[in-house]
C-alpha cells in the first residue's frame, strides 16, 4: 500500500504538533524553611538574589533580643522569598543613641532606646553537585 508524499508530510506534521504541545513536566520549588536560612558577610560562590530584605528592631529591646529579632526577622523575609541565604550589606541604628531602664525578670536594665535596622538581599545559593 502506497501513502501519497501529501499523506505523509501531513502525518508528519500532525505527529510534531502534537508532540509540540504535550506539557512538560517541571520540578517543584524548593521550600526552604526559615531555619534553613544562613547569614553571610561576604558574598558566596554561586548564588542568584530573590529580593531585598529590610528589618527593623523595636525601641526598649535588649542587644540580643535585637540580634535575635533581626536575625528571625530576615529568615522569614528570605524563605518567604525561596532563597536560603541572606547577604548583609549594612547594619544601622536610628534615633538618639541613649539607653532607658527597662524591668525585666525582678530588676531594672538599661537598654538602646533606639532601633536597629539591617539591610540585606536574599539569596539562593547554588549547591555544587
Amino acid at each position: 500500500m502506497k501513502v501519497s508524499l501529501y499523506k505523509f508530510l501531513s502525518i508528519v506534521l500532525l505527529v510534531l504538533l502534537v508532540a509540540g504541545c504535550t506539557t512538560q513536566q517541571t520540578a517543584e520549588p524548593e521550600v526552604i524553611k526559615p531555619e534553613q536560612v544562613k547569614f553571610y558577610t561576604n558574598a558566596p560562590g554561586d548564588y542568584i538574589v530573590k529580593g531585598n530584605v529590610t528589618a527593623t528592631s523595636k525601641p526598649k529591646m535588649t542587644a540580643q533580643e535585637i540580634e535575635d529579632y533581626l536575625v528571625h526577622q530576615a529568615r522569614l523575609q528570605a524563605a518567604s522569598m525561596g532563597a536560603n541565604g541572606v547577604l548583609i550589606l549594612g547594619y544601622t541604628g536610628k534615633g538618639a543613641s541613649e539607653t532607658v531602664d527597662v524591668y525585666r525578670n525582678g530588676r531594672y536594665i538599661p537598654v538602646p532606646a533606639h532601633t536597629k535596622t539591617v539591610n540585606a538581599q536574599a539569596i539562593y545559593v547554588r549547591r555544587k553537585n
